[in-house]
C-alpha cells in the first residue's frame, strides 16, 4: 500500500505543474491588456507601458511563468490589480465559503443520489423506479444556474421563505440558522445534476450485484431485505466512491454560476468578477487552487479504494 500511495502522490506533480502551464497560457494569450484594463479609458500609450512594464508584463511569457510559479511556491500569490490587496487572503477567505457549499451540495448528492438510485433498483419495473429515473433525467437536463433563478424568484421573490443573496444577513445576521437558511437554495441549485447523475449510477450498479449469487443466497435464508442492501452497496462501495469524488471536484467547478447568481461569497463568484475585471493573478490563483482541490481529492479516492480493494493497489 505504501508504494501505491507513493507512486500515486508523485503523480500529483506533473499534473498540477501541466495545469499551470495551461492556466498561464490561456490567459496571457486571451485578446485583451490587463494593464489597459487598469487604467482610466483616457490613459495615453506611454502610462500603459509604464504600467506593464511595472508589473512585468512586457518580459518574455517563460520568464513570467518561472516568475509567477517561483513565487506560488513561497506562497506568494501575487497582487489583485483591481482590488490592490493579497491574492493569498482574498483568495483563502472565499475558498472557505466555497467548500462549505460545496460540501453542503455533496451531503445532498450522496445522501439523495443514493437513496433514490437504491430504492429504484429494489422496485424495477415499477411506478417508483420510473419516477426516479424522471427525476434523475430532469436533474441532468436543467442547468444549475436556470434552477437558481428559479429557485429566487419561487421561494424568495414569491414566497418570500428563504434569502436570496449573499452568505448571512447584513443585519444580525451570522448564526449558524441564518447560514443555514442562506445554504438552502444555493445547495439544491448545485447539487441537482450531481443527485441525477448518482441516482442513475447507483440503480444500474445495485442492480448488476441484485442478480449475483450472494445476494440469491441472502434471499434464499430468509434474511431480510434492509440487510440484503447494506450488503449490496458495501460491494458497490468502490465505483460508488470514484463518482462521489468526481461528483465534489464538480461541485466546486459549478459553483461559479451559482454562487454569481445567489451572489454567495466564494471563489466562484470572486474568478468572475475577476475575469470581467481582467484580474489575472485572481483567476490564475483561483483556477490552480480549485484544480489542486480537484487532484487531491482524486487522490484521497484512489488512496482509499486502495485500502478497501486490494486489486487496485496490485494493478
Amino acid at each position: 500500500m505504501g508504494a501505491y500511495a507513493i507512486r500515486r502522490v508523485l503523480w500529483l506533480i506533473p499534473t498540477l505543474l501541466g495545469v499551470s502551464v495551461i492556466i498561464f497560457t490561456l490567459l496571457h494569450v486571451a485578446p485583451g491588456d490587463a494593464a489597459r484594463a487598469m487604467l482610466d479609458a483616457n490613459a495615453s500609450e506611454e502610462e500603459v507601458n509604464e504600467l506593464r512594464e511595472a508589473l512585468g508584463l512586457n518580459r518574455p511569457l517563460p520568464i513570467q511563468y518561472a516568475a509567477w510559479v517561483g513565487n506560488v511556491l513561497q506562497g506568494d500569490l501575487g497582487k489583485s490589480y483591481s482590488r490592490r490587496t493579497d491574492v493569498r487572503d482574498d483568495l483563502f477567505r472565499s475558498v472557505k465559503n466555497t467548500l462549505v457549499l460545496a460540501m453542503t451540495s455533496a451531503v445532498l448528492v450522496i445522501v439523495i443520489g443514493s437513496s433514490l438510485g437504491t430504492i429504484a433498483a429494489f422496485n424495477r419495473g415499477r411506478f417508483v423506479d420510473k419516477l426516479v429515473t424522471a427525476l434523475a433525467i430532469t436533474g441532468l437536463a436543467v442547468p444549475s444556474f436556470w434552477l437558481a433563478i428559479v429557485l429566487v424568484i419561487v421561494f424568495s421573490v414569491q414566497l418570500g421563505w428563504l434569502p436570496s443573496a449573499g452568505m448571512q444577513s447584513l443585519i444580525g445576521g451570522g448564526s449558524i440558522g441564518d447560514i443555514a437558511k442562506h445554504l438552502v437554495l444555493p445547495s439544491i441549485a448545485l447539487a441537482s445534476g450531481g443527485i441525477g447523475v448518482l441516482a442513475r449510477f447507483v440503480r444500474t450498479t445495485v442492480l448488476d450485484l441484485v442478480g449475483q449469487e450472494f445476494v440469491v443466497a441472502l434471499r434464499a435464508r430468509g434474511i431480510k431485505t434492509g440487510r440484503i442492501v447494506v450488503h449490496v452497496m458495501k460491494n458497490a462501495a468502490p465505483p460508488l466512491m470514484t463518482l462521489m469524488g468526481l461528483q465534489f471536484a464538480g461541485l466546486l467547478g459549478g459553483s461559479v454560476l451559482v454562487e454569481t447568481v445567489f451572489t454567495y461569497p466564494g471563489t466562484g463568484w470572486l474568478m468572475n468578477i475577476a475575469i470581467f475585471q481582467r484580474d489575472v493573478p485572481i483567476i490564475m490563483a483561483a483556477v490552480l487552487l480549485l484544480s489542486s482541490i480537484y487532484v487531491v481529492a482524486n487522490l484521497l479516492v484512489d488512496l482509499t479504494q486502495g485500502l478497501i480493494d486490494p486489486r487496485i493497489r496490485r494493478g
